[in-house]
């Protein structure tokens, strides 16, 4: 399933609009906040109520006017609001002896001239007071035409705007007749900001951020804002769509943390404003969606963290627009369909000789469990043999497996010695694939050995743990390498392989994992929820399987190991990784249903990696590709 980015998705549309007709934009529009809209009905259902859909003045606030419209026509009690960040007049506007009025105190209390349908004095309120008049205008043809169809409905389109973080609004009166902010002047309001203490006790979902540390304006109220969803059972949000860049701040920033103080059901349209739409960041502030339906094709965002957490369910709707052209560098959403097609055929007059031979160099004295785990696991995804080169003392501690033993020379402690390169250099010449790493440790005598062998390697190998510290202790040994590598970090271990922070890796995953294949020459499998693998060409492979159990020591070597049993069965190394990540989750999703999550530890990942490839074969999803099915908006 190809994830286009922002750029790709912005291209194909401009493209296809032109291609098309001028007119092809609302068309667009329609399509999506139709779909929208169905998807709005079905949750309002569960719970009826009032509808307040949040607008901002882009494209993505037009999506909003259109499902306000579907539901208002199909009988649903919708409210509108929009939401703009107005701009103070300059020196050369005219009216400019009105901008002083507009920074005094007076200026700070509620504009109540009209709502946007009167539109003269609507225009003539904003002006006497300093604020351009554009504030309650729509930026694009198609928004402006959306939002006149709607009025003409009846429905009056609210607009809540400031001015230097001071209210400005028109026609806000609730349902008894009384203006929100009649009665509050600028101390007022500020008291109210930093001292008001949020009531009651509410869902920690909307009470915590992404870390789960309340933030200043989940433990303070803003009473102005937070009273526009009182009375709401679905907020709509359509703050932000796709492409966002700066940082939400002002009044956008309250209003977003009043929606997630609300408790209410949220929708969000395309994205869940605050996210960028690329790399699943939050931008100062963010929505927590329960739902998100977005347009024509997934977003990066939405399937990487954070952004995948606060996305909740997903749903896309096919607006027709073509497909993205096979030569552009795509990010794709690994299915079940995709790994069915990578899984290598076993015909019936095969022998052990027929799905390769892997050689793990895994192990040392207290880290037996890691070689195990590797060696066993790729003869669980279909290896034909598997070896596992150790130092002598590891031995002991093994059991009697099906793994085939090679003993190496040890140090004092129990690792590697560099007297081992001899024997692992004739292993690794008959071997097919090699996993490198696990358990071995990182003295001298280990990291010379693995400098060594590195350079002499010349099939497919994974290299993991401790294999990767090497690397990132002299990362001129895998210069010049010819592409066989595969490297699966952990966000930390990725850190250290490009000298930046832990912070800068989980910010943008997708592209830090793109930036290391390239530097490395290599595929790179960046561990984690919603594991990214790249590799140096830019493509991407995002993975929808596993769940929050598989955080556990030991998960890695079972996944190095199934990497590993597939390059010894020929799978080219990218799809080899990708697959690899998908079998694995998908063995931790198998166990987490016959038992709860908390429990899972990497043997039951490694036991249950039959059972994940039997529900592959037979087209089973994961969780997570079920909810992107298409909704039809005929």
């Amino acid at each position: 399933m190809r994830i286009p980015t922002t750029e790709q998705i912005r291209d194909l549309e401009s493209k296809w609009i032109a291609h098309c007709d001028g007119n092809w934009g609302q068309v667009l529009m329609e399509i999506a906040g139709r779909g929208a809209a169905i998807r709005a009905l079905r949750m309002w259902q569960e719970n009826p109520g009032e509808v307040v859909v949040v607008a901002g003045r882009g494209n993505n606030g037009g999506d909003g006017m259109v499902v306000a419209r579907y539901l208002t026509l199909w009988g649903v009690p919708v409210s509108v609001w929009l939401v703009s960040q107005a701009r103070q007049k300059n020196e050369s506007d005219d009216n400019t002896g009105s901008i002083k009025a507009a920074n005094s105190l007076d200026a700070e209390k509620a504009i109540t001239a009209s709502d946007t349908t009167q539109k003269g004095s609507a225009k003539s309120a904003t002006i006497e007071r300093g604020v351009d008049v554009d504030v309650a205008e729509m930026k694009t043809a198609e928004g402006k035409l959306n939002k006149t169809i709607l009025e003409s409905l009846g429905v009056s389109v609210k607009v809540l705007a400031h001015e230097a973080f001071y209210l400005v609004e028109r026609d806000i009166d609730d349902k008894h007749g009384r203006n929100l902010f009649e009665d509050e002047d600028a101390a007022l309001f500020d008291r109210a900001k930093h001292e008001h203490k949020q009531p009651g006790e509410r869902d920690s979902r909307h009470n915590r951020d992404e870390q789960g540390a309340e933030s200043e304006h989940d433990r303070n109220s803003d009473p102005n804002v937070d009273e526009l969803f009182e009375g709401a059972s679905l907020i709509v949000d359509a703050l932000f769509g796709t492409g966002l860049e700066k940082q939400v701040e002002g009044l956008y920033k309250r209003v977003i943390d009043a929606i997630n103080r609300s408790g209410k059901r949220v929708l969000a349209i395309d994205v869940p404003s605050g996210i960028n739409s690329d790399t699943g960041q939050i931008m100062g502030a963010a929505v927590r969606a329960d739902q998100t339906v977005t347009f024509g094709y997934l977003k990066p965002g939405l399937v990487t963290h954070p952004g995948a957490t606060l996305a909740g369910d997903l749903g896309i709707i096919d607006i027709g627009l073509p497909e993205i052209p096979e030569s552009t560098p795509d990010i794709n959403l690994m299915t079940v369909e995709i790994v069915r097609e990578i899984l290598p055929v076993r015909p019936v007059d095969s022998h052990k000789g027929s799905f390769g031979h892997v050689l793990a160099i895994a192990g040392s004295v207290g880290m037996a469990g890691a070689a195990m785990l590797s060696s066993m696991s790729a003869l669980r995804v279909g290896a034909g043999l598997a070896f596992l080169a150790t130092p002598r003392a590891v031995l002991s501690s093994l059991p009697a497996e099906e793994v085939i033993y090679k003993p190496m020379p040890e140090t004092e402690s129990g690792t590697f010695s560099k007297d081992a390169y001899a024997q692992l250099k004739t292993l690794t010449s008959q071997a097919q694939a090699i996993i490198l790493g696990p358990g071995i440790g990182l003295n001298d005598d280990t990291f010379e050995l693995v400098s060594k062998l590195l350079n002499d390697i010349d099939c497919p190998c994974i290299i993991d743990a401790d294999g990767l510290n090497a690397i990132a202790k002299k990362p001129e040994i895998l210069e010049n390498n010819d592409g066989q590598f595969v490297l699966t970090p952990h966000p930390k271990e990725l850190a250290r392989l490009l000298d930046c922070e832990v912070s800068e890796i989980q910010s943008d995953r997708i592209n830090m994992a793109i930036k290391a294949a390239q530097k490395f020459n290599a595929v790179i499998v960046l561990k984690g929820s919603m594991t990214v693998t790249a590799n140096p060409e830019g493509e991407v492979f995002i993975n929808p399987t596993g769940n929050a159990g598989m955080a556990t020591a030991g998960a890695g070597d079972v996944l190095s190991g199934i990497i590993g049993g597939l390059l010894a069965q020929h799978v080219d190394p990218f799809q080899a990784a990708a697959a690899g990540a998908y079998i694995h989750g998908r063995s931790g999703d198998i166990l987490a249903e016959e038992i709860d999550e908390s429990g899972l530890v990497a043997g039951d990942i490694k036991r249950g990696i039959p059972f994940a490839i039997a529900s592959i074969k037979n087209g089973q999803r994961s969780n997570l590709e079920s909810m992107f099915l298409s909704e039809s908006s005929d």
